[in-house]
């Protein structure tokens, strides 16, 4: 049986602060809360739009067989290497774009990042186009840096969730070599591990 304290442990409350100024600082209690623990993201509460289920149809902490189940499903995908950290892909195409190569990362054996490269076809046209398709998908532009048609170099970076870290990332990369994408999911990792 659980017993609650008597009225009178909680006069000083009632004395100290009015009952707008009680709510207002329950409603602070309950986003330090909610933001620390993660909750927020988890309840949808902080996020400015939608945010990455997984990469190319592939859902986060999908199993390294079904990553690679789910990849060549695409046609003209064919598997490069694989090893217990990461499956390496090459072909296909990616928001109608043709891949050099997929590479997806694999964490106690659970998909958890992905990168993506495109075969180089005017890489300044070409990362503006991808980062473009990404705003356009998720709803939100993305974070830009140090980009310009004569610089070999830029990224475009998108941060979603409720963690400050965030838990959602793509980045959009222009670089020598071309234009990559990679997507990143950082939040359930750190709270245990995932049960599929």
């Amino acid at each position: 049986m659980i017993t609650l304290p008597p009225p009178e442990a909680f006069q000083f409350v009632k004395r100290t602060y009015s009952p707008g100024m009680r709510l207002l600082w329950i409603a602070v209690v309950v986003l330090i809360v909610a933001s620390l623990s993660n909750i927020g993201s988890a309840a949808g509460l902080f996020d400015r739009g939608t945010h990455p289920h997984g990469c190319a149809g592939v859902p986060w902490y999908a199993r390294g067989d079904v990553v690679k189940k789910k990849i060549l499903a695409r046609g003209g995908i064919t598997l490069a290497s694989e090893s217990p950290q990461e499956l390496r892909f090459s072909g296909g195409t990616f928001a109608d774009e043709p891949v050099l190569t997929w590479e997806f990362r694999l964490k106690r054996g659970f998909f958890q990042s992905a990168t993506v490269r495109l075969v180089p076809n005017a890489p300044g046209k070409q990362y503006r186009a991808m980062c473009q398709s990404i705003a356009d998908k998720y709803g939100k532009k993305g974070d830009s840096f140090r980009f310009r048609e004569d610089q070999p170099y830029g990224r475009t970076t998108w941060i979603f969730g409720g963690s400050l870290s965030g838990s959602y990332k793509i980045f959009c990369d222009f670089t020598e070599q071309g234009t990559k994408v990679t997507y990143e999911e950082n939040s359930r990792i750190e709270l245990g591990s995932p049960s599929l």
